[in-house]
């Protein structure tokens, strides 16, 4: 059995060709389903870690108001460690020496100074 297709010519495509193009046809939907799949796996991590990121947020002072608040440099920067700013950092945002934000870390142990 042959079926005939038109176009500037006849051209003949067998049923061996017609199976053939629905078996990389199937090949193709399998592999789109399970990238699909992974996409939603890859979506839904993301969706969880927007909303841990949202509490963590919703938690966590405001940089700004963290910098021009009244504050001593100690609470400044135990503020900023909480916010998961580096040492490094801190001490660039504040200008003070890197020493002055370990000390101070190491000085209060993560506890809120006043």
């Amino acid at each position: 059995m042959r079926v005939f297709m038109k176009r500037s010519t006849d051209r003949e495509i067998t049923l061996k060709d017609l199976k053939e193009v629905l078996q990389v046809l199937i090949l193709l939907c399998d592999e789109l389903k399970e990238t699909v799949e992974g996409l939603k796996v890859l979506n839904s991590e993301a969706d969880r870690k927007i909303r841990r990121l949202e509490v963590i947020f919703e938690k966590t002072e405001p940089l700004e108001e963290i910098l021009t608040k009244e504050k001593s440099v100690d609470e400044k920067v135990l503020r900023l460690s909480e916010g998961g700013l580096s040492i490094e950092k801190i001490s660039k945002m504040l200008g003070i020496p890197e020493g002055e934000v370990e000390l101070v870390l190491n000085l209060y142990g993560g506890k809120k100074c006043k």
